[in-house]
């Protein structure tokens, strides 16, 4: 774990039948869940999943990454 501030984040992310998601970089770790329950994921590593059914799928993607990468905590600027 790094040392900095970390953000955990969940996002609902619409796949279509074949389409691949990429997780975003700095991602520390991440699951990712089936709404309904209805289709086949396939993981591919290095974070990317595919929609590997035949039909569209929304996902739950829960990922853990640095603050900084998404100008959460660790990444906020002081006003001046």
């Amino acid at each position: 774990m790094p040392a900095d501030d970390i953000e955990l984040q969940l996002r609902e992310i619409p796949l279509a039948a074949n389409e691949t998601y990429d997780s975003p970089v700095g991602v520390i770790d991440q699951l990712a869940i089936d709404q309904e329950n209805t289709g086949t994921l396939g993981l591919l590593g290095d974070g990317k999943m595919r929609n590997v059914g035949s039909t569209p799928q929304s996902v739950f993607v829960l990922s853990l990454q640095p603050a900084a990468l998404t100008g959460g905590a660790g990444g906020a600027t002081p006003a001046t």
